[in-house]
């Protein structure tokens, strides 16, 4: 059985102490886990901090994180564990939650980037039910934005040189 990464956990437990967020705030950072990273690690890049809330589609916003569905990417491909922390409270306010988690593959020969929507029976999909359910979207692999993939992928080859 797959062992939940810590911040999975933390924010299924945080979850009901917190309460209700008043108000969609913005995403304030990244953190990213998964095989060959040291640990969490954190990408603050603008490109990454996307919009969780989901702007529809077709509405042309830049910070949409991912596009159109996909297939599964390659088994092969390393999954990583993307967590989204979104400013709670009053603008000006540092304080955090993580508000929604989903899957992130690479594929280095076509560069294309791919995020995966925990669904019913994921176990991040207790902490995204909270946020925004996504209808027939849960439980399904999309293309990630150009964009937003560059920025998650910047983040991980960074942690993995030193």
């Amino acid at each position: 059985m797959r062992r939940l990464p810590l911040v999975i956990a933390l924010a299924l437990l945080a979850g009901p102490l917190l309460g209700p967020v008043a108000a969609k705030g913005p995403t304030v950072l990244v953190t990213v886990t998964g095989p060959g990273l040291p640990g969490e690690i954190e990408v603050t890049d603008p490109a990454a901090l996307a919009d969780v809330w989901g702007a529809p589609a077709g509405c042309g916003t830049s910070d949409r994180f991912f596009t159109a569905s996909a297939a599964a990417p390659d088994r092969t491909l390393p999954r990583y564990d993307v967590a989204f922390h979104v400013r709670i409270g009053e603008a000006g306010t540092t304080a955090s939650r993580v508000m929604y988690l989903v899957r992130f593959a690479w594929d280095p020969v076509s560069g294309l980037g791919f995020v995966y929507l925990p669904g019913p029976g994921d176990a991040a999909y207790a902490v995204n039910r909270g946020t925004i359910m996504r209808g027939v979207n849960d439980g399904r692999w999309f293309r990630a934005s150009a964009r937003w993939a560059g920025a998650i992928q910047r983040g991980i080859i960074a942690a993995t040189a030193h």
